[in-house]
C-alpha cells in the first residue's frame, strides 16, 4: 500500500505498547506519532517503541498534519473528551475498551465523529479476525 493510514498515539498507557509492536508488520497502518502530557514521558516512551515523533500534549497531537487517525489508550473517563477533540480535528478514533463510560457518552461521541465525517470504532480485535469475516 503506497499510503498506509499514519496513526498517533495519544497518551503512554501500557496497553499501547503492544498495539505499537502489533501493528509495526502491517503495510496498511503506521504508528507515526505518539503523544503524552509530558514531554520527557512522549520522547522517553518514543524512543522505547520506535516512534519516529513525540508530542508533549495532546493537544500537539491532534493538530500533527502528518497523523490520520489516533490510537487513544487514556483512562476510561477520558475517552469521550479525546475521542470528541480528535474526531473535531479530523482524526479517525480508535478507542480502547471500553468505549464510554455511559450510553449517553457513546450516543455523544458517534455523534461528534458522524458530523465531523470520522470513523469513530472501539477497539475489539475480533472485528478483523478471519472467522468474524465468514458471519458476514
Amino acid at each position: 500500500m503506497s499510503n498506509p493510514l499514519r496513526i498517533g498515539v495519544l497518551g503512554c498507557a501500557a496497553i499501547a505498547r503492544p498495539f505499537i509492536r502489533d501493528v509495526a508488520a502491517s503495510p496498511l497502518v503506521r504508528v507515526v506519532a505518539v503523544a503524552s502530557r509530558s514531554a520527557d514521558k512522549a520522547a522517553a516512551f518514543a524512543a522505547e517503541t520506535g516512534v519516529a515523533r513525540h508530542h508533549g500534549s495532546y493537544e500537539a497531537l491532534l493538530a500533527d498534519r502528518e497523523v490520520d487517525a489516533i490510537y487513544l489508550p487514556l483512562p476510561n473517563s477520558l475517552h469521550a473528551e479525546w475521542a470528541m477533540a480528535a474526531a473535531r480535528a479530523g482524526k479517525h478514533v480508535l478507542c480502547e475498551k471500553p468505549l464510554a463510560v455511559s450510553r449517553g457518552e457513546a450516543v455523544l461521541m458517534f455523534d461528534t465523529a458522524r458530523e465531523a465525517g470520522v470513523l469513530l470504532l472501539e477497539a475489539y480485535p475480533y472485528w478483523f479476525q478471519p472467522q468474524t469475516g465468514d458471519l458476514v
